[in-house]
C-alpha cells in the first residue's frame, strides 16, 4: 500500500507518507502519533534540526534581500519596516518550517529510514 504521491503534492497537501491518505500534521507544526488510515507509527520521528535550520537560512535569506530592496528603492521609515517585516517572517517561517518537515518525513520514509512498527514507540 505504497503510494507514489509527487514531492509537489505532498508538500502542498501533506499526507501519510505510506499511504498517501491519512494527515500528517496534527495541527500547524506537530507530526501525528500515527496515521489513522495506515498505522504507520509517526510519532518516533525525529527530522531534529534539518528542517530548522533549512527554513532560518530560506526565510531569511528572503526577507533580508526584500528589506534591502525595499530601504533601497522606497526609503520607508523604520516602524514600517517592523510592520512590514516581522508579521512576513512570522509567518514565513511557519510555513517553511511546515514544508521542510514535510519534505524531510517523505524522504524518509521513501529512503526507508522510517520504521514501520517501532518496539520503543
Amino acid at each position: 500500500m505504497t503510494t507514489n504521491r509527487s514531492l509537489l503534492a505532498q508538500i502542498f497537501a501533506p499526507r501519510c507518507p505510506k499511504c498517501g491518505e491519512g494527515k500528517l500534521f496534527r495541527d500547524s507544526l506537530s507530526i501525528v502519533d500515527a496515521c489513522v488510515s495506515c498505522g504507520l507509527v509517526l510519532k518516533h520521528h525525529d527530522a531534529a534540526d534539518g528542517p530548522t535550520f533549512f527554513s532560518l537560512v530560506v526565510v531569511g535569506f528572503l526577507v533580508i534581500g526584500c528589506v534591502a530592496f525595499v530601504e533601497m528603492h522606497y526609503e520607508p521609515p523604520l516602524w514600517v519596516h517592523a510592520v512590514i517585516w516581522i508579521p512576513f517572517t512570522i509567518v514565513a517561517c511557519i510555513v517553511s518550517l511546515r514544508v521542510f518537515k514535510t519534505i524531510f518525513i517523505t524522504f524518509e520514509h521513501r529512503l526507508a529510514l522510517l520504521k514501520e512498527n517501532d518496539p520503543n514507540a
